[in-house]
């Protein structure tokens, strides 16, 4: 009887080891995957900034506004094909796939021209919430050179979730890392080498998201994977559009709301008395903090295509990766303020002139150096008082 609830125990622990595998095999590409993508922002935002300090924080203003207005809506819309695409291609109905994704296609390319209106008009918007002049110019047009990114990012999301459905992962690792590669580069080569500043970073990630659509409109065109799958432009894609949007609306508020939660901590830092300084710290936690984050939402992608049992799949995975890097980026945080809090009392009070960063215990020895100084300080008083006192005596 033991001998039979053993092996039945190790089976059981064989089946979830090899379906953790599976989440992990498909969970890790889409890791690589989301990281890329929100590198492209983040790296244009990074060279940029090394311009000037109203610079990094009029892109990173607009860099928050255009993920809230604009790509998180976009991304939020394009999660129907999830739901969509996943029951057509469960069912076997293949011919589908193709028809609901070029629905998405089309309905994302629409909710474009709103937005795009919306992002011209930037300027406008940013100084009715009292930002700064000079930051909500960099801002209006670092968005206004972004629009062409709109219309790219509509087609990628939409095929994201194609290849996603069909758990065709490695064609978009392989998408990102090729594009991220060209980015850098070509960013640094638009801001600096010929001079464009912010249009340049914008420009940048607008060519950037266009190649990634791109190279998987290719890859669907031409590889045998997805005979019988593809998409084609069709007048039945307009008919799937009530449906769509029933699925789509739903989702955006969800993703718009989540995404603004975030967000609108660069937005409020903009009003206070040093915005350059506080916009541009604000962003680059919060640029951070979403690196992080897409580590959970990759897991979380990958498991909606394994198995109906994944929950405690994708609660292990997340921990393995979200506690290490979640404790590391609050510890680090914890010694830049006590570094900066050391640094901060030795330039204004002199305390001690043997300044040791690499010393774990600086704080505790300035601390140190700080009684004594008050004590010297009191002898002294103490001894001027007493002088005094004497010197009225023998007179």
């Amino acid at each position: 009887m033991e001998d039979l609830q053993v092996h039945s125990k190790k089976e059981v622990d064989k089946i979830r080891w090899e379906k953790l595998k599976r989440v992990a095999s498909m969970a890790a590409p889409m890791v690589v995957v989301n990281i890329s993508q929100t590198l492209l922002q983040a790296t244009s935002t990074m060279i940029v900034g090394h311009k000037s300090e109203i610079s990094l924080a009029g892109i990173a203003l607009a860099s928050s506004i255009a993920n809230v207005t604009g790509f998180s809506l976009l991304s939020g819309l394009a999660s129907a094909l999830e739901t969509l695409c996943g029951q057509a291609f469960g069912a076997r109905q293949y011919e589908k796939l193709g028809s609901y994704t070029f629905t998405s296609i089309v309905s994302l390319l629409i909710i474009c021209f709103p937005i795009s209106l919306l992002w011209i008009f930037m300027k406008n918007i940013l100084l009715l919430f009292h930002q700064k002049p000079d930051i909500s110019e960099i801002a209006s047009v670092y968005c206004l050179w972004l629009i062409p990114a709109l219309f790219g990012y509509s087609v990628l999301q939409s095929l994201i979730r194609y290849f996603q459905t069909q758990s065709l992962i490695f064609p978009m690792v392989f998408s990102s890392l090729t594009v991220l590669c060209f980015h850098v580069p070509v960013c640094w080569v638009l801001v600096y080498t010929l001079g464009l500043g912010t249009k340049g970073a914008a420009l940048s990630v607008s060519l950037s998201y266009w190649l990634n659509a791109v190279f998987l409109w290719f890859f669907m065109r031409r590889s045998h994977v997805c005979e019988g799958k593809r998409v084609f432009i069709s007048m039945e894609a307009f008919g799937h559009m009530r449906t769509f949007f029933s699925l789509a609306v739903p989702s955006a508020m969800m993703i718009c709301l989540e995404w603004s939660a975030f967000e609108i901590l660069v937005l409020i830092s903009g009003v206070l008395p040093n915005s350059k300084l506080e916009t541009s710290v604000i962003s680059m936690c919060v640029t951070s903090s979403s690196l992080h984050y897409n580590l959970a939402t990759a897991i979380g992608a990958a498991a909606r295509f394994i198995t109906p049992k994944r929950e405690e799949y994708i609660l292990v995975m997340s921990n393995i990766f979200m506690c290490p890097t979640t404790t590391n980026f609050l510890y680090k945080n914890q010694r830049a303020k006590e570094k900066r809090r050391a640094l901060t009392y030795h330039k204004s009070e002199s305390v001690c002139t043997d300044y040791r960063p690499k010393d774990s215990r600086y704080h505790q020895h300035t601390t140190i150096c700080a009684r004594r100084l008050q004590v010297d300080h009191d002898k002294v008083i103490k001894y001027r008082t007493m002088e005094t006192h004497r010197g009225g005596n023998e007179s």
